[in-house]
């Protein structure tokens, strides 16, 4: 509380009791401010039933009120007192029972893990969802079904919370689910269907102690459960880390992986201290203390060990195509690249740098690559090296090539070699024809290319530009597109893949191709240029058109104010003024469709290009478009708002590329899962599901979690939960709702869509629909209400309170967030009118809705035993000329001073200090002058914290004397 008090901590008190910490150590006081004994314990808890636990070094023992140690510290942990009974950890074997005030075991210590005794009974698990309800003798009363995990310590209801995992299944899109064998890993995110091979556990717990092994769909054990780790199966093989061998329990073999087969074996004993699987197929594995690395292929075999070269190291694939398939060492002067389909490829190029396309691999060293000299290296005619290999394993093209020796040799900073990015799709395969594979730079100067057979192709109409360095990147691993742009004296053109033209060198200026097309300015006239080098002249009316569906085109009008956008259909050369509804551009076109907002400025629904309504504007949020990684149109997401409490949530819909409603809105998230191409639901914030992009539901909305593994699902059932009696009996059946809130109510609201649903600790539900009476038999205090602001922000501004059965109680004239609440009758809020800046104005008002006064606070606490703290605004004193230090940023910041009201709203202690906690059993802790201390009802220090002779930390009375410690109390000087 005070950063700088004498006393560092004070705790509020229970059973007349307070702990407080001082000079390092913990130690106790009465509420009078008499202090119990010396401040000597390194941890200290409050008193329950008459004693206290303290800890002294590592160890846990329990003091009384005289401060006397009762029971000495022997324990690794303990719990308070409790119907005669505290639980304890034994030290050594963390075992836990149940001792007596004497400190002897009544209960062994044979649990796991072990709760507080409520009346006669307390929860107790001997391991790992393996719960227990046991009487004080330690007789088992209940012993809960497996599976079933109940913790040990009630909530406030004196009730125990219970759950159990939802069931789990595998899943083919297209079949039918299946139950999941039960060994299946139950929180690992990567467990398989790795060659048809699930990971599997045979302790559950998942602990240090588990042995891993792999199971078929049947559940029946294909690998043996022997290893402390175990990766997903691959081709065969999987990286596995062996159990520890109890007649060589060596640490430093203890932490190697290998690999292992379909059997269990190891291909690759236990000797790598990492292995890595690669994109390519295969591995690298690391020997310890910089052992050096061993690369090994997919069928386990090594394929360039570290004996033979210590010094391999990988090499980084630059600007990779996806998916990623090539992968590349180097070391002892040499380099290697690896591929799937190819496999290993060896190469001179000492120090490379590696790029890769959707077919090639380059490994290329510059002359300023190595930390040379550029100048002398280019002095020296140094060469740039380069190897380019196909996925068959062929070397395309080499600089050891004929083509590229004498005068065709790169030997200088301003030569270089550059892949052209394209894709392995077949769409992308189409596409290759019209683009060289690589591009030759000379002297930043001449232009040269290689075709896709590894033919080097030169035209001395080609010169460079630093525009054709755009086809050196591909932009988040997508392909470029040709054909390929070139500039000449004459104007610009297009080359194919062989270096022929297909567009003639006459432009002016020339865009890359997209979508088939690119612009191009010939003579005063900008053009659509199609890939044939057929031209069609854009409206000169028109200006930064841009592509808004396949063969149109849209441009922003010149010089007129109605009409925004001029529309150009390439195909039939048709122009059209459009004018598009608000807040919608020409840009936010998706395959001839956009999102836009009506004018009533509120609705949102789907245009076309020539802006006519698709979708009609009646969605109260903007149309999401949702695109593949090949930036296509999957579908529109849509979206509707609604209110829950205080706060504005929203639903969402799917609709088709072309404007279908495929599904309303009715989920919380709607996510596309581009690598699988479905999309994933979730619905009230938890329950997932999966769908189609064409709308048609594969899984409905009623999982925990859905899980991919290679190209089938894991399915997780919702977890059900429930309540426990102290007898063990069932208050609230389990059900899919965890009520984890319950500390001012016996029922939680949570919802259900758009609509708000109570659940009680008896498992009813209740809405403004089918509302529920409150059990019989039970008093409902003003702090099981729950409020609703109606009118926010507007005159009549008012917070209704409701009861569990949906019931008007009473009616407040402001303000309340969602979670607030009454406490003894009294509840804080911001009235109507008043200003909404921190520390303008609050009100209390009692449960009858009366208003007990206006306050300009900036806070005001729950009441407690009568009090409420308040936290009100206070100048500084003004900054003189004369100080004796310069003042901070802190001296002109408003500070706050704290005091108390009472349940009138009256102020009871003025106030007087610098922070305040809320009273407990007639004190309260309060901070003056940055020194704790504890005050009475009528804010009279009883005890407080100083610094003597501004160094030594005492404790004073009242009275101002030293109460601690007492060599201090008989200085008489500093």
């Amino acid at each position: 509380m005070g950063e700088h008090s004498a006393i560092q901590n004070l705790c509020a008190v229970h059973e007349g009791m307070t702990r407080y910490l001082i000079g390092g150590a913990w130690g106790f006081m009465d509420k009078s401010g008499k202090l119990v004994g010396e401040p000597r314990f390194d941890d200290a808890e409050d008193f329950s039933e008459g004693l206290a636990a303290v800890q002294v070094g590592k160890l846990w023992g329990f003091v009384n009120k005289s401060g006397d140690v009762v029971i000495a510290p022997a324990f690794e942990s303990v719990g308070n007192f409790s119907h005669g009974l505290a639980a304890a950890t034994r030290s050594g074997d963390g075992k836990s029972g149940y001792i007596d005030r004497t400190g002897q075991w009544v209960i062994a210590p044979s649990y796991q893990t072990v709760g507080p005794f409520q009346a006669d009974t307390a929860m107790v698990s001997e391991s790992y969802r393996n719960s227990l309800l046991i009487d004080q003798r330690g007789q088992v009363l209940k012993r809960f079904e497996a599976g079933l995990q109940v913790d040990e310590f009630p909530n406030a209801w004196g009730l125990y919370k219970a759950e159990r995992d939802g069931a789990r299944y595998l899943w083919r899109r297209g079949g039918e689910r299946m139950p999941a064998p039960k060994q299946l890993a139950p929180y690992f995110n990567d467990i398989g269907d790795g060659d048809g091979l699930w990971l599997a556990t045979q302790d559950q717990s998942n602990g240090d102690g588990s042995l891993w092994g792999a199971v078929d769909e049947q559940g029946h054990w294909v690998v043996p459960a022997r290893f402390a780790e175990l990766g997903v199966f691959q081709s065969g093989l999987a990286i596995a880390r062996p159990a520890k061998d109890a007649a060589n329990d060596k640490a430093d073999t203890a932490t190697l992986s290998g690999l292992i087969d379909r059997q269990g074996h190891f291909v690759q004993p236990a000797r790598y201290q990492r292995i890595y699987r690669q994109p390519w197929g295969g591995y690298f594995a690391e020997y310890p203390d910089h052992g050096g690395l061993d690369i090994i292929g997919r069928d386990g075999n090594v394929l360039v060990s570290a004996e033979t070269c210590r010094t391999l190291e990988e090499v980084s694939i630059e600007f990779p195509m996806e998916p990623k398939q090539w992968g590349a060492v180097k070391g002892c002067g040499q380099s290697w690249a690896f591929h799937a389909k190819a496999g290993m490829l060896h190469s001179r190029i000492a120090e490379p740098t590696a790029y890769a396309s959707g077919t090639h691999l380059m490994l290329i060293r510059r002359p300023s690559e190595d930390g040379q000299d550029d100048g002398a290296e280019k002095a020296k005619g140094a060469a740039v090296q380069f190897d380019i290999f196909d996925t068959a394993g062929r070397r395309t093209v080499s600089s050891d090539d004929a083509s590229m020796q004498g005068d065709q040799a790169l030997t200088g900073q301003d030569d270089d070699v550059f892949l052209i990015p394209s894709g392995n799709t077949h769409a992308a395969r189409e596409q290759q024809g019209a683009l060289p594979l690589a591009v030759i730079i000379k002297d930043f100067e001449k232009v040269r290319v290689i075709t896709r057979d590894g033919k080097v192709v030169t035209n001395p109409q080609w010169k460079y530009e630093s525009s054709l360095l755009d086809y050196r990147y591909a932009s988040g691993g997508k392909p470029v597109e040709g054909p390929l742009v070139v500039s000449t004296e004459n104007g610009w053109g297009a080359i194919d893949g062989r270096g022929q033209w297909l567009v003639q060198p006459r432009y002016r200026r020339l865009s890359t191709f997209k979508d088939g097309v690119a612009f191009a300015l010939d003579g005063k006239q900008w053009v659509l240029l199609e890939r044939n080098g057929k031209s069609h002249a854009l409206p000169e009316e028109g200006w930064q058109f841009k592509r808004v569906a396949p063969g149109v085109y849209m441009g922003d009008l010149r010089g007129d104010g109605d009409v925004q956008y001029i529309r150009f259909d390439m195909v039939t050369g048709q122009t059209t003024r459009v004018k598009l509804p608000v807040l919608a551009g020409y840009g936010d076109f998706h395959e001839g469709v956009a999102s836009a907002q009506a004018s009533d400025g509120q609705h949102w629904g789907l245009i076309n290009d020539r802006g006519e309504w698709v979708v009609p504007p009646r969605f109260d949020g903007q149309f999401d478009a949702v695109v593949d990684e090949g930036d296509r149109l999957v579908g529109w997401r849509s979206t509707t708002y609604f209110k829950l409490g205080d706060s504005t949530e929203s639903l969402y819909g799917w609709f088709s590329p072309q404007g279908q409603e495929l599904a309303v809105p009715a989920y919380s998230a709607i996510d596309y899962d581009a690598e699988h191409g479905v999309l994933r639901l979730t619905k009230d914030g938890v329950l997932k599901g999966l769908m189609a992009p064409d709308g048609k539901l594969l899984l409905p909305a009623q999982y925990k979690d859905i899980q991919a593994a290679g190209d089938s699902y894991v399915l997780t059932g919702p977890t059900l939960y429930g309540l426990l009696d102290a007898h063990g009996e069932w208050s609230a059946p389990l059900a899919q709702v965890e009520l984890s809130d319950l500390s001012n109510r016996p029922y939680q609201l949570k919802s259900r869509g758009a609509d708000l649903v109570a659940f009680d600790i008896q498992g009813r539900q209740s809405t403004a629909s089918a509302p529920q009476p409150i059990a019989s038999g039970q008093e409902e205090p003003s702090q099981w209400w729950w409020p609703h602001t109606e009118h926010a922000y507007e005159d009549n501004e008012t917070t209704v309170f409701y009861g569990f059965d949906f019931k008007e109680r009473v009616r407040i004239p402001g303000q309340l967030p969602s979670y607030a609440a009454f406490s003894e009758g009294v509840v804080t809020f911001t009235p109507r009118g008043a200003s909404r800046r921190v520390g303008e104005e609050l009100a209390l008002a009692d449960s009858h809705g009366n208003v007990l006064g206006r306050y300009p606070y900036k806070e005001i606490g729950p009441m407690s035993d009568g009090f409420a703290t308040f936290e009100q605004f206070a100048p500084r004193a003004p900054v003189g000329r004369k100080q004796a230090k310069k003042p901070s940023a802190d001296d002109y910041e408003p500070r706050t001073r704290t005091g108390y009201l009472d349940r009138q709203g009256k102020v009871a202690i003025p106030p007087a200090f610098d922070r305040a906690e809320s009273f407990s059993e007639g004190r309260a802790v309060v901070v003056a002058k940055d020194n704790i201390g504890m005050i009475d009802t009528h804010g009279k220090l009883v005890v407080h914290g100083a610094w003597m002779c501004g160094r030594e930390p005492v404790i004073l009375d009242a009275a101002g004397q030293v109460l601690w410690p007492t060599a201090a109390a008989k200085k008489k000087h500093c």
